[in-house]
């Protein structure tokens, strides 16, 4: 589980990042950051119905993406908001292919240290 001070749980606070925050493309994934004054990063994931219909499987999906960040906090050092939007064929990956995507991603965008 993530710890709530990881999270962006406001809809004003996401609207923030996904209007005024740069946003970048990379495989499955669409990252939308900004930099925040908090003492650390915090995570929002948004699953759309194109990507699965089923509410299960959204659910399933942003569980995964919770616990790869939450088992990942220590390469986190810098402090931005950051919501993570999936693209289509998540639902058929597994994990491992999903946190090595996640984690490659941003690292290419230098929101995590290698």
């Amino acid at each position: 589980m993530l710890p709530k001070e990881y999270r962006l749980t406001k809809s004003q606070e996401i609207k923030r990042v996904y209007f005024e925050g740069q946003r970048n493309k990379k495989g499955v994934f669409r990252i939308n950051y900004k930099k925040n004054n908090e003492k650390c990063p915090r995570f929002a994931f948004v699953v759309p119905n194109k990507v699965a219909k089923q509410a299960t499987k959204r659910n399933r999906i942003k569980r995964q993406l919770r616990s790869i960040i939450s088992l990942n906090l220590d390469i986190f050092t810098k402090n931005f908001d950051i919501i993570v939007l999936v693209g289509p064929g998540t639902v058929k990956k597994g994990y491992n292919e999903l946190e090595r995507e996640l984690i490659f991603t941003l690292k290419y965008l230098h929101l995590a240290e290698k």
